[in-house]
């Protein structure tokens, strides 16, 4: 078992359980973007689920942009997604 703290109230819970998952880096680190690329209220870089950015020809996958779900399948999906994009953006544009 693990022992909680609610941080809102300060109280403490035991919960019974036979595994965590520890999720650690929450926090983007894209301020090397800030001025460049559109990022939202919590430092991710804005885009939709077609990687595209505000910025033209740049692109976007995994973990730095906003979404909803973090996993590794994810991300190599965003990857695959972004790629397509780039070759069509290059295709169109050169």
């Amino acid at each position: 078992s693990i022992v909680l703290k609610n941080r809102a109230n300060g109280s403490m819970a035991e919960v019974p359980l036979s595994a965590v998952f520890v999720a650690i880096g929450l926090v983007p680190d894209n301020k090397i973007y800030e001025g460049v690329l559109k990022l939202d209220e919590r430092g991710y870089i804005d885009s939709g689920e077609d990687c595209l950015t505000d910025c033209k020809g740049v692109f976007v996958a995994g973990d730095t942009r906003n979404k909803t779900l973090r996993q590794l399948v994810t991300a190599a999906s965003d990857g695959a997604t972004a790629a397509t994009a780039a070759a069509n953006y290059i295709r169109k544009n050169f």
